[in-house]
């Protein structure tokens, strides 16, 4: 379905400029940045992420090199309080003072600053773990056609910003441009979008 990028979070009224890590080498750095930190319990994510911190360019993520990337987990695994299972422990954890920093998609950092998310939350646009959505079809599934018909339908660019809510930014390349206030959050106003 599209995109998804995650980052690093953390309370902006706690950590104020310089405090906190911005990339994920700062984010393993205990010394120059303490704290406690969270981690998702997905290895499809963290060993991306443990990579970058061991300085690999993001070029030279794939094929992984998993014995590396260990080895740089385990340097910063003294500061890792908490593995979570979902997005909102990762969120909530920073929001309640549990954490200092985490790790979350650039979607649920946002929604921290809109009305009714709660403690705000800042994030670090320096660097950025990308994923994506995927919708599948089983090969007999009875209803293939409806299931096919319902996924051209949520691929339609007027639908993905409104399934979004803004949130997201555009899920595919045919996606509708941004607000202003997406803009300003996503950055896409540097990439000249």
């Amino acid at each position: 379905m599209g995109n998804i990028h995650s980052r690093i979070i953390w309370d902006p009224r706690k950590c104020g400029p310089g405090t906190h890590p911005t990339n994920f080498a700062e984010f393993f750095d205990l010394k120059k940045f303490p704290g406690r930190r969270a981690l998702p319990n997905r290895a499809d994510l963290v060993l991306e992420v443990a990579l970058l911190a061991d300085g690999a360019c993001s070029n030279e993520i794939y094929p992984l090199d998993i014995d590396r990337a260990l080895k740089a987990l385990d340097r910063g695994r003294s500061g890792i309080a908490s593995w979570f299972s979902t997005t909102t422990q990762g969120v909530s954890l920073v929001q309640t003072g549990e954490l200092d920093c985490s790790f979350s998609f650039a979607s649920r950092a946002k929604a921290t600053n809109e009305p009714g998310g709660g403690r705000p939350l800042a994030s670090s646009f320096e660097q950025n773990v990308f994923s994506c959505e995927t919708f599948a079809v089983l090969k007999r599934a009875p209803n293939r056609q409806n299931a096919m018909k319902l996924i051209g339908y949520i691929l339609r660019p007027e639908v993905q910003v409104e399934v979004g809510g803004g949130v997201r930014g555009p899920h595919s390349q045919m996606a509708a441009r941004p607000g202003e206030s997406q803009k300003s959050f996503y950055r896409f106003d540097l990439l000249g979008r």
